[in-house]
């Protein structure tokens, strides 16, 4: 793709006011504490191409008030190839950072984007093969502007452009965040005190949360995080895993214990930014007890720009392990309604309707319905089901639909 031309929608007023306030970064001694709060610097500069995760970084002459950084008064225009305005949604967060030669943070503004999430990579705050115009609300007439922390509010409005690198795959839009594939910072247990005695995650009790700290983000394609497996015990394919996953050994599907029992869970990348990402893995259904769960990251784990330590010979695709609790008695766990007396029911309710039969083991209409019995068996396939009395279409198991 070309590169945008922004003289092609930046006004040459525009173009000379941000010439006088860009450039490099000041040093602390170029701050004017007592002047006008104007922009000094910006990064990309005007016309620059970017990755997908480089932040926006603003410098100020003055220390920037957080709160009044939105994207009402930094807003961002996408453009498209032809140079046309698009309706993208830019998002993100903004933070405040040190300045060139500053020693606290407060002069630059950074704009951060957020991530994409999918495997085409165009849900984050920017997307490839965009350019974006870039405009800071500010002077007299601005009643929602950016200000500075003594309430300033900035002099006047600035505008500036950048392109956004073209591609489909990671190493082509996203810059590589460090050296090297991604690496382990942390591990815990969402309910464990200590990793030796992790609860089973019984029914009813809060849900066990693996959570896995990495060094840098993550590639989100479905292929690297696992953020798709089926959760479907009858449809569910052990081939799918992926390559983030829990696993133990299993003495009575595999008495010498020569093999590794996968466990399957959901999978969500919960994190995914400039300080690294978060990997939540939800066990499905209850753990085993006093076993050891291991928790495997295979070394194609990818970081967002493609690169992975399949080629580093020291790694070690054992992020971490914990043990569950000993409970070698009979278990057995659900929520149990037996409806053998009334007292499930609130026979205070203003219901116009007929109230439910209850006996030993069911419920049932109070009533008679209308229309003749029938030999058809229905049986819901959805987890919720609607039936509307004045219309729904039923369609049996043993017969046609009605």
């Amino acid at each position: 793709m070309k590169p945008f031309d922004p003289a092609r929608l930046l006004s040459l007023a525009s173009l000379a006011a941000l010439a006088a306030c860009s450039g490099g970064g000041t040093s602390a001694s170029g701050a004017s504490p007592t002047g006008d709060f104007v922009l000094v610097s910006t990064e990309p500069v005007n016309g620059q191409s970017i990755f997908l995760n480089d932040p926006i970084r603003l410098d100020f002459s003055q220390p920037v008030d957080l709160d009044s950084a939105t994207l009402t008064t930094v807003g961002f225009q996408a453009i498209d190839e032809l140079g046309n305005p698009v309706s993208d949604l830019v998002t993100g967060r903004f933070a405040l950072d040190r300045a060139t030669g500053d020693l606290e943070a407060g002069r630059r503004l950074l704009f951060v984007p957020t991530f994409a999430t999918n495997n085409s990579f165009d849900n984050g705050g920017f997307r490839s093969g965009r350019s974006y115009i870039v405009q800071l609300i500010g002077g007299n007439n601005a009643t929602t502007v950016l200000r500075s922390q003594g309430g300033k509010a900035l002099a006047a409005p600035s505008t500036f452009a950048f392109n956004t690198r073209e591609g489909t795959q990671p190493a082509q839009i996203y810059r590589n965040p460090a050296a090297g594939g991604p690496r382990r910072v942390d591990m815990t247990v969402s309910t464990a005190t200590n990793l030796t005695a992790v609860p089973l995650g019984l029914f009813g009790a809060p849900p066990v949360e693996v959570r896995l700290t990495f060094n840098q983000a993550l590639n989100p394609n479905d292929d690297n995080v696992p953020v798709n497996v089926d959760t479907n015990p009858l449809t569910r394919d052990e081939s799918g895993k992926g390559r983030i996953y829990l696993e133990y050994k299993d003495p009575v599907y595999d008495p010498n214990l020569d093999d590794y029992t996968w466990i399957p869970a959901d999978v969500e990348l919960e994190r995914n930014d400039l300080t690294g990402a978060v990997v939540v893995l939800r066990p499905i259904g209850v753990l085993p007890n006093n076993a050891v769960v291991r928790v495997v990251v295979e070394p194609d784990v990818e970081d967002i720009s493609g690169e992975s330590n399949a080629s580093e010979p020291s790694y070690n695709r054992l992020f971490g392990s914990f043990r569950t609790t000993a409970s070698y008695e009979q278990q057995w766990n659900a929520v149990v309604e037996s409806f053998d007396a009334l007292g499930s029911i609130d026979l205070t309710a203003a219901f116009p309707e007929s109230q439910a039969d209850v006996g030993p083991g069911y419920i049932k209409a109070g009533f008679t319905f209308e229309g003749k019995s029938t030999s058809l068996e229905y049986q819901p396939t959805a987890n919720e089901v609607v039936l509307n009395t004045s219309f729904t279409q039923i369609v049996p198991s043993n017969g046609l639909p009605f």
